[in-house]
């Protein structure tokens, strides 16, 4: 379960930090099992994570986006990575609005998830009921462009992955 006012105050520490840029905390705008996300008034976001698996898969997943000069994918826009603070496992990133790609915590780097027989035509299906078709396309085209730099992410749902 996660605790949110423990990530919260892991939020605080890293604005504090960051007084330099006078960020402050404005609202929650999201959560689920793997931490918490607030906005700021720079117009950016802090994620707070429970875990530091995610936490370094999402970190690492930025740094290779950072390094290969990807920004968006197809018309997916991706956060751009501000900063982060390895002792309290906050990120900041740009705030973006649709369509996007967010949530890397769950991505694999590298090499893809080894499924059980039948696992992957599975997760495809789904992933493509969550989607109009024509939609699931550009979803699926934009899951390829980030296997090409090494990030396997199975993440694809509409909360994360969102159209117009």
């Amino acid at each position: 379960m996660v605790d949110h006012s423990e990530l919260y105050d892991h939020a605080k520490q890293y604005v504090v930090e960051c007084a330099r840029k006078r960020l402050r905390i404005t609202r929650s705008i999201g959560f689920g099992e793997d931490g918490h996300v607030w906005a700021t008034n720079q117009n950016t976001a802090i994620k707070a994570f429970e875990r530091a698996t995610n936490y370094n898969t999402e970190s690492l997943c930025y740094e290779r986006l950072v390094q290969a000069g990807i920004r968006s994918i197809d018309s997916f826009v991706i956060p751009k990575f501000l900063g982060k603070d390895d002792r309290v496992l906050v990120i900041e990133m740009t705030l973006v609005t649709p369509p996007y790609f967010l949530d890397f915590g769950k991505a694999h780097l590298d090499q893809p998830f080894e499924f059980e027989a039948g696992g992957y035509e599975l997760w495809d299906q789904e992933c493509s009921d969550r989607y109009e078709p024509d939609e699931w396309v550009l979803v699926k085209k934009s899951l390829l462009r980030l296997q090409s730099i090494g990030i396997y992410y199975y993440d694809a749902k509409p909360g994360n992955v969102r159209l117009e």
